[in-house]
């Protein structure tokens, strides 16, 4: 079967948009003042990047924002969520990191970098942080193995899907690519999506799921 593609427009972002001024004020989250800050999500052992330093460096050459790394297991939720509530770029791996584009401000941006041979499945945070009012830029490695959207455990273990955990390295000037295009998406009203790295067949939502009459919002391929 094919997988689910980016959110099409609906009420069902002013739903999420309820729940999540509800988680913010549950956790006491401020948004005033405008968010400047470009935080990397540090993981160590499943997904690690290879080449963090180098991505922190080409960030430093790019932005004149302040730079932050967070390293999430050090942390306490308080001051997990006042770091989000003041960033404004947030670049985080595949994984539960990326959750917490739910406490950006609407108008930020998630770059999301996508393990080798998962650009198909970007889909799962990305929704989650267009439904927040947050843009995303998606970062592929590679090109994508064919779709199979397969749960079951014998299947995790089988074709790519034993690469979901693999630790890689993000190309220098792809990632600066990336890095630009977040810049350009900043303070959008509309949150887009855009897709680094990968074919337009890889991604495309209109022809992965074409059969649920889904469609894209403001996404585009490069």
């Amino acid at each position: 079967d094919s997988h689910p593609g980016f959110v099409k427009e609906s009420g069902g972002v002013r739903d999420y948009a309820g729940f999540q001024k509800f988680l913010w004020k549950g956790v006491g989250l401020e948004t005033t003042g405008e968010a400047q800050t470009v935080t990397f999500v540090e993981r160590t052992g499943h997904r690690e990047l290879l080449n963090l330093g180098d991505l922190q460096r080409v960030a430093g050459d790019l932005v004149d924002q302040p730079i932050v790394t967070a390293k999430l297991e050090a942390m306490g939720l308080e001051e997990q969520v006042e770091l989000f509530g003041r960033t404004r770029i947030l670049i985080s791996q595949y994984g539960s990191g990326a959750h917490n584009s739910v406490f950006l401000s609407p108008g930020s941006v998630l770059i999301l970098l996508m393990q080798p041979g998962w650009c198909n499945h970007a889909w799962a945070y990305a929704n989650q942080a267009l439904l927040s009012g947050v843009g995303v830029v998606a970062v592929c490695a590679e090109e994508v193995f064919p779709d199979a959207f397969r749960w079951t455990w014998k299947a995790w273990h089988q074709g790519p899907w034993n690469t979901k955990d693999m630790s890689w390295a993000v190309e220098g000037e792809l990632f600066a690519e990336a890095l630009q295009k977040a810049q350009e998406l900043v303070g959008l009203e509309e949150p887009q999506v855009v897709v680094l790295g990968a074919t337009e067949s890889a991604v495309d939502p209109a022809s992965a799921s074409a059969s649920a009459g889904r469609r894209s919002v403001g996404r585009t391929t490069e």
